[in-house]
């Protein structure tokens, strides 16, 4: 019988069952992961949470950490034994996908590669580490198939024998590499990049900068003949598709996609969510979700397991598997030391944070156990500050949710007689007021200077908390002043706005606009005789008041004039504050 906090635990073979007794904590979360990875440090497989009948079940976060009730007031979950590192054995490339977001190890950094036996010291301590496998990624890691050999032939010697997978595009694979890795058979797999089956759009994919055609590169064809091979050789390889909307997520190009899995031999399809960072911002309209894609193929998929970053399906009734997979960031910080594997680039440096290439430790001055425990201690740090989100992934860039709604703006003195006019007309009345302060930040780029891109504060002026929010417009040019505009999917409170201003200049971002709103909103009353609803959004320096409606407003005999552009594009013209 052991104790962990006021919980007992009881071990049965390779089970822990929990007796979770009433506790003072506010967040179980952090305290459940920290038993978890102690749990799986001595190759527990499943824990199983009982709840004492005075606790409160804090059902949100077992789900967030993909427990399954198995019980009345139990909650059970299977914990892998499965240790991984990743191999970013090179930093160069033979493509440049657009999208690439270089396994977040600054890939324009070039690299002075560490020699075999230097690397080979890295091997004897993941295995004296118990690492049980290692992926090998890159920039292009077959570019550098000699080195993998040699790495191979190495850990046949000292008997390490962990999985190995390949992480590549598929187009530098020869007929010399798969005869080297005969000798590893059962324990190799490839994971080939492939996004598009059409030779044009794969082509702009992969050489967006490139004068040459598809028919003269003919890569997509080279890399379908090398599945060929892979699957001659009867080794494994799972194919890997970053969604990109109506690049491959219309039903034929959906459908194309499987049944051309199903043909060349792969064992998997996985599809991930293209990875919205501050350097790959711009690619907003071709961010598709993991969930929008399983609602769409419905009842093709299967559900046989899910995980804290992977959902696996059968595809109908075949062989095929389907992987839904989410980026380690994307499921936020306080998961990442469940979720990441240990990195570490051709130069023996190891990453402990996917998006903090910066901080990284020397191998070579340092023992792998030593920079991880510190890379731990970093990632422990991350989760306190950000807790549920992501630094850039999900409270800053993610855009999931989207409104649609029309503006138009019209003098202040005409407000008045507008509204009265509205009020009679359709039935409606004052339904709220509230007073707004915003403030809007800009890292000088253009997307935010024209405030396509938004990043913003917007607090109440009767919360004590502000928001921080993450926008993208799309302004209707036509001129109806229909706006489209995307969320982020979370927007974290912020307790200060000072601190938050100070991280935000230390991101690169200043405050270009600060505004403070009064906004009256009106609506049917309640004979609901009028399905129409609108705001008046005033600043007390604007001689324009802002109308806002879910729908077009109909004629009136006042001046309406569509808004062409964002809201605080217009207001800091209007302000003749520079952009």
């Amino acid at each position: 019988m052991l104790i962990f906090m006021n919980w007992i635990l009881d071990q049965t073979l390779d089970h822990v069952r929990v007796q979770v007794k009433q506790g003072d904590i506010q967040d179980v979360l952090p305290e459940l992961v920290k038993l978890e990875l102690s749990l799986r440090s001595q190759q527990i497989t499943a824990l199983t949470l009982i709840f004492d009948p005075d606790v409160v079940i804090p059902t949100h976060r077992l789900e967030r950490l993909d427990y399954r009730r198995s019980a009345p007031r139990e909650y059970t979950k299977s914990l892998s034994r499965r240790r991984s590192a990743r191999f970013s054995i090179t930093e160069k490339c033979n493509y440049r996908c657009f999208f690439c977001h270089e396994e977040g190890l600054d890939m324009e950094h070039v690299r002075q590669e560490a020699e075999d036996q230097a690397l080979f010291k890295v091997l004897d301590q993941l295995q004296g580490l118990g690492y049980n496998d290692l992926t090998f990624t890159g920039g292009e890691p077959l570019l550098k198939w000699r080195q993998i050999l040699r790495c191979l032939d190495y850990m046949q010697r000292i008997d390490y024998r962990p999985d190995i997978k390949f992480v590549s595009n598929g187009r530098a694979l020869n007929a010399a590499f798969l005869e080297g890795l005969k000798k590893y058979s059962g324990k190799i797999r490839f994971n080939l990049s492939m996004h598009s089956l059409d030779p044009v759009v794969y082509n702009r994919i992969v050489h967006p900068d490139s004068q040459s055609s598809a028919s003269q590169r003919n890569d997509l064809l080279r890399v379908q003949q090398h599945l060929a091979a892979l699957q001659a050789a009867a080794i494994p390889f799972k194919l890997n598709f970053v969604l990109l909307k109506e690049i491959n997520t219309t039903p034929e190009q959906l459908d194309q996609i499987f049944e051309y899995a199903l043909m060349c031999g792969a064992h998997r399809i996985k599809f991930l969510e293209l990875l919205i960072t501050q350097k790959l911002k711009a690619f907003y309209p071709y961010y598709y979700r993991l969930e929008a894609l399983r609602d769409q193929l419905g009842e093709q998929l299967t559900l046989l397991n899910t995980g804290l970053r992977r959902t696996v399906y059968r595809y109908r009734d075949t062989p095929l598997l389907v992987e839904l997979q989410s980026c380690t960031c994307s499921r936020g910080c306080n998961l990442c030391q469940l979720n990441r594997d240990v990195n570490f680039t051709a130069e023996l440096r190891y990453f402990s944070c996917f998006l903090n290439p910066q901080y990284a430790v020397d191998l070579r001055a340092v023992s792998l156990g030593e920079a991880i425990e510190s890379g731990t201690a970093y990632i422990a740090d991350m989760a306190r500050r950000f807790g549920d989100h992501s630094p850039i992934i999900i409270r800053e860039h993610y855009l999931t949710h989207q409104e649609t709604a029309y503006y138009y703006t019209l003098a202040v003195a005409d407000v008045e007689p507008f509204v009265q006019q509205a009020l009679a007309a359709h039935g409606l009345e004052l339904r709220r007021h509230r007073q707004l302060k915003e403030y809007y930040f800009s890292d000088g780029s253009e997307a935010f200077a024209t405030f396509e891109y938004v990043r913003k504060l917007a607090m109440n002026t009767y919360d004590y908390k502000a928001f921080a929010i993450t926008q993208q417009h799309r302004v209707d040019p036509l001129g109806s002043g229909r706006i489209e505009t995307a969320f982020g999917e979370e927007s974290p409170m912020v307790d200060s706005v000072e601190d938050y201003c100070h991280q935000m200049l230390g991101d690169g971002f200043d405050v270009v606009l600060k505004i403070q709103w009064d906004i009256d909103y009106y609506g049917a009353g309640d004979q609901l005789t009028s399905d129409l609803s609108f705001s008046v959004g005033r600043l007390p320096e604007m001689s324009q008041a802002l109308i806002r409606s879910q729908q077009p407003i109909p004629a009136s005999l006042f001046a309406l004039r569509p808004l062409t552009q964002p809201v605080p594009a217009w207001i800091a013209a209007q302000l003749h504050i520079p952009s």
